[in-house]
């Protein structure tokens, strides 16, 4: 699998759980740390016991990579906030 297609995956998935958190249940431990990185969702990594740290170790690099991209690539699709350094 490439990296683009890990990324889009991840990016299904994020789709699918925020719309039914339950779906996640089913999900591989890398898609959950995925998901729930990506959707900043840390208590949901808390549930399954794993540090932060430890969550992205156990990734991999070609995962966290994708999983980099696929929040970048949602953060693109929100509002941008605005610091007061950016006024």
């Amino acid at each position: 699998m490439t990296n683009d297609e890990i990324t889009a995956r991840i990016l299904r998935l994020d789709a699918l759980v925020e719309k039914d958190e339950a779906s996640r249940t089913v999900l591989s431990t890398n898609e959950r740390i995925a998901v729930a990185l990506v959707l900043d969702r840390k208590v949901w990594l808390d549930q399954m016991s794993w540090a932060l740290l430890a969550a992205i170790d156990r990734l991999g690099e070609r995962w966290f990579r994708a999983t980099q991209r696929a929040w970048m690539i949602r953060l693109e699709g929100r509002p941008r906030l605005i610091y007061v350094a950016d006024m």
